[in-house]
């Protein structure tokens, strides 16, 4: 049985895209939107026009280049997609939409996560787009279903508690009665909330620190899709209207605690903006939001945050009306964005960086602090060569070849390489895929594979192979014919 398991990184690596220089200076190339909330003009940034500020001192811009990114860009590697659902029941708008994702979307070197409520589910794309769809779906009814029954059971219970202090202010209107029954209420109603905040109130979009260990080494592009439904949070406005509805008791305390309540079951307050926010833009994920088969214009209590979210990283916010009409927006939207050029000393520390601009640029958004972790890695990984695989060679349907220059870690005694190996046929379709971590406790391993037998054919053979230890990964790709032979004589350490 072939092992699976995801590359773990450091997320800002991509972000940051830094190069050591000669000098021994780091040079980062900063991602950077500017967002214009108030004024539909477009600006360039140029040199002349920013100051940047690393520790509050000065630093010397060394270009600023302007940048364009869209989901219709051809790309010769693969892209990193999250898929993740807030949604109050599954509905044929939600399958035909992620039915079109999968079959105009995505592509064969894509990487996809799908984030239910239980856990973050990694997918293999390859060319069978029925099984992966099928997958989806399994995913999103074995989830959510159990999902919706226990979120539905914990609504009535909050609500019953409502209910119940509206008989018990109505039946003793002694103040005593009273106050007994409001303590009773906000101690139960408190502990009820608190759960369902925690186990059903944006559990997809909380799983921040997941999301960033499920970031690969790859240079590739970052796309989240969140798929909405605004009759998600119909339960959250009709006990809005409940506890409003206790008004009429006309109770000091009581309406103290009424004002508090109507703030905390707010959706708009319950979202976790920032933390959502600052993980799509620090670590360059362009964020989307399709609306399904609700009108915009009621999705009013988180709209604004969501759509925030969108624009400082680059995405788009679309009511979906037609699957393929929203998509073809979402993938034909084009994120602009400037890369702002510098070196800094390696000095292994937190780096805080300020870009002073005019006002007419309303805001940038960047991330602004390295820590010094995080400067101590990219320096690690940037002085560290890549894995290399060489002599590849075939016999009788068995594939080898060696894997040289990775990390062995001098404590445990080994690296850790994981290796995976797809093979395609002449329509670009995968006949073959198999991947597995192994232990490596020599500077060399050979890697042997027993393919299954083929027509003799000319076939596209990629390797990739990710050091674990550094955080780098190499791709080859050759043209090979099954039926060719090789003699191999070296030790062999078998992936599958």
């Amino acid at each position: 049985m072939i092992k699976k398991e995801v590359t773990i990184i450091s997320a800002f690596f991509l972000i940051c895209s830094p190069l050591l220089t000669k000098s021994n200076l780091l040079q980062f190339r900063l991602p950077v939107r500017i967002i214009q909330e108030k004024s539909n003009q477009s600006f360039n940034i140029k040199k002349e026009h920013i100051k940047l500020l690393i520790n509050e001192k000065p630093v010397e811009i060394v270009e600023i280049l302007k940048r364009e990114r869209s989901l219709s860009d051809k790309s010769e590697i693969g892209r990193h997609f999250f898929m993740s659902f807030q949604l109050k029941n599954i509905d044929k708008h939600i399958i035909n939409t992620v039915s079109y994702f999968v079959t105009e979307i995505l592509k064969t070197k894509d990487t996809l996560h799908v984030i239910s409520p239980k856990k973050v589910h990694y997918l293999k794309v390859s060319g069978n787009k029925v099984a992966l769809l099928s997958q989806i779906e399994q995913i999103i009814k074995s989830d959510y279903q159990p999902y919706f029954q226990i979120m539905q059971a914990m609504e009535k219970r909050i609500e019953d508690e409502v209910k119940k202090l509206h008989w018990n202010l109505r039946n003793n209107p002694g103040i005593n009665s009273q106050q007994s029954a409001l303590d009773l209420f906000i101690k139960n109603f408190s502990f009820e909330f608190s759960h369902y905040k925690k186990d059903f109130l944006f559990t997809n979009l909380s799983r921040t620190k997941a999301i960033e260990n499920l970031l690969p080494n790859l240079k590739e592009d970052r796309w989240f899709f969140h798929f909405q439904q605004n009759r998600f949070f119909y339960f959250l406005k009709k006990l809005t209207r409940l506890i409003q509805s206790l008004r009429q008791y006309r109770y000091l305390p009581l309406l103290k605690t009424i004002i508090n309540y109507q703030n905390e079951i707010k959706a708009s307050n319950l979202f976790p903006f920032e933390s959502v926010r600052n993980l799509m833009v620090e670590n360059n994920i362009i964020f989307n939001v399709l609306l399904i088969n609700e009108p915009e214009s009621n999705q009013s209590d988180i709209k604004e945050n969501l759509q925030k979210i969108c624009r400082e990283s680059g995405g788009i916010l679309l009511a979906v009306k037609s699957a393929r009409t929203s998509l073809e927006k979402i993938k034909t939207h084009k994120d602009h964005f400037h890369e702002i050029v510098f070196n800094i000393n390696n000095k292994i520390e937190e780096k805080n960086i300020q870009i002073l601009a005019p006002d007419y640029f309303e805001k940038l958004c960047y991330k602004q602090t390295y820590s010094a972790d995080e400067i101590s890695s990219i320096l690690s990984n940037r002085t560290r060569k890549k894995v290399k695989v060489d002599n590849i060679m075939i016999f009788k349907n068995r594939i080898s070849f060696l894997l040289e220059s990775y990390e062995i870690n001098k404590k445990k005694g080994y690296g850790l390489i994981k290796v995976q190996v797809d093979v395609a046929s002449p329509h670009n379709q995968t006949v073959f895929h198999t991947e597995n971590t192994l232990r490596a406790t020599r500077d060399q391993t050979l890697v042997s594979i027993q393919m299954p037998f083929y027509k003799s054919n000319i076939f596209t053979l990629t390797i990739t192979a990710y050091d674990l230890m550094t955080n780098h990964s190499s791709e080859i790709k050759h043209q090979v014919q099954l039926q060719e032979t090789f003699p191999i004589t070296l030790p062999q350490q078998d992936l599958n």
